[in-house]
Parts: structure tokens; C-alpha cells; sequence
């Protein structure tokens, strides 16, 4: 019986179709459980970032004026016992400032949005120094630093200046948050618009695949 080469390159070639259609299938299946993951994640930063930012702002907005009244207009002295009493109040109202949120937002986007997190270091971090100016330290907020607390005081000159920086380090703030959402938003539909891949990529991808069979073909089973 003659030799024919078509009767061993037909398994080759149909053996190789099922096993780069296995390939593909798999990484498709893979790429799709990874964008369903960083969707996910996305979409939580997405709610967090707005949460925080909002709360920062509302915060900033309620010290202001926790400070311009107990100056009386700026027109007396006040002490840091009469700020943290202020302060207390305000978060038993609803109004407080939640570090453990902005902590792990500003953690979050170190490790997985540098771009963001420069924003968010020029931005933030000299607005939440500055307001920590009138945070009493742990040790002092509860009753018994009381009297320690009640012997730091600012002239009303001193709580002028203070409400006039923050005005000008909060007012980038709302900005800041819409870029910062909008910035997620983008990546968010990048992952849902498999369109947008590069045809090019894809190609790549293909000759990749195609040349690694060939490299090293599928043993048949004997």
C-alpha cells in the first residue's frame, strides 16, 4: 500500500484544530472569571472612594463652622477641651470623621492605582495633617485629659487662619472625587468592552499559541 501523506497530516491538523480550540476556550475562560473579579473590585473601590471623599468634605465643612462659632465669630479664644467636646458631639449626630475608611482607601490605591495615589498624596495628605492639627491625641480625648486639653488654647487670630488653609485645601475635593470616580469608571468599562482589545493583540496572541504547538506538538495517545 502506497504511502500518502494526507493520511497522517488529517489527524495532525484535526487533532491540532481541537486542541487550539481547548486552548482558546480555556483562556477565554480564564480571562472571564479575571474580569468578573476586577469588576467586582472596581465597583466596591468605586462606592468606597465616594463614601470616604464625601465623608472627608461633610467633615471638613463641620469643623469650619464648629470653629467659627466657638470663637464667636473669631473673636475669642477657645481651647482644644471645648474643639474635642464639639467634635464629640458632631460624631454622635452622624457627623464624624472616619479614618479607617481613608486609611484603607489611601492603602488601596498605593498598591493598585499609582496615578490615582499621587493625586491623592497632593490632594489628601495636607488636608487630613492640617485637620489633625485640632484632633486631640487618644490619650487626651476621653474625660480624663480633660484638664490637659483645657489648658491648649488658640487665639482667635490663630482659629481664623486655620478655618481660612482648610477653605483652601478642602476646595479641591469635589474635583478630586470626580476625577478619581471617573478615572474607576473608565477602567470599569474598559474590562465590560472586550472590543476595545487591539485586533493586532488578538493576533499576536494567535501566532503565539499556534507557534508554541509547533514548538512542542500534543503527543497522540497510543
Amino acid at each position: 500500500m502506497a504511502f500518502e501523506w494526507k493520511d497522517v497530516i488529517t489527524p495532525v491538523v484535526t487533532f491540532s484544530g481541537v486542541w487550539l480550540g481547548a486552548r482558546f476556550a480555556l483562556g477565554n475562560d480564564i480571562r472571564k472569571k479575571s474580569i468578573e473579579m476586577e469588576t467586582e473590585r472596581l465597583e466596591r473601590l468605586s462606592v468606597q472612594c465616594d463614601f470616604c471623599l464625601r465623608n472627608i468634605n461633610l467633615y471638613c465643612m463641620r469643623l469650619a463652622r464648629l470653629l467659627h462659632d466657638l470663637s464667636n465669630g473669631y473673636k475669642k479664644r477657645i481651647t482644644l477641651a471645648e474643639v474635642t467636646l464639639g467634635l464629640k458631639k458632631s460624631a454622635e449626630a452622624g457627623t464624624a470623621l472616619d479614618l479607617e475608611c481613608g486609611r484603607f482607601l489611601q492603602n488601596t490605591l498605593e498598591f493598585h492605582r499609582d496615578t490615582d495615589f499621587q493625586k491623592w498624596k497632593s490632594v489628601m495628605l495636607p488636608l487630613l495633617k492640617h485637620i489633625d492639627n485640632v484632633i486631640a491625641s487618644p490619650s487626651l480625648a476621653s474625660d480624663d485629659g480633660t484638664d490637659e486639653l483645657s489648658r491648649q488654647f488658640w487665639e482667635p487670630e490663630q482659629v481664623k487662619h486655620f478655618n481660612k488653609e482648610l477653605a483652601v485645601l478642602a476646595e479641591p475635593l469635589p474635583e478630586f472625587r470626580k476625577q478619581l470616580l471617573q478615572s474607576i469608571a473608565n477602567d470599569h468599562r474598559m474590562l465590560l468592552n472586550p472590543a476595545n482589545l487591539n485586533f493586532w493583540i488578538l493576533i499576536e496572541r494567535f501566532k503565539h499559541i499556534v507557534k508554541s504547538f509547533f514548538q512542542k506538538p500534543p503527543v497522540p495517545f497510543s
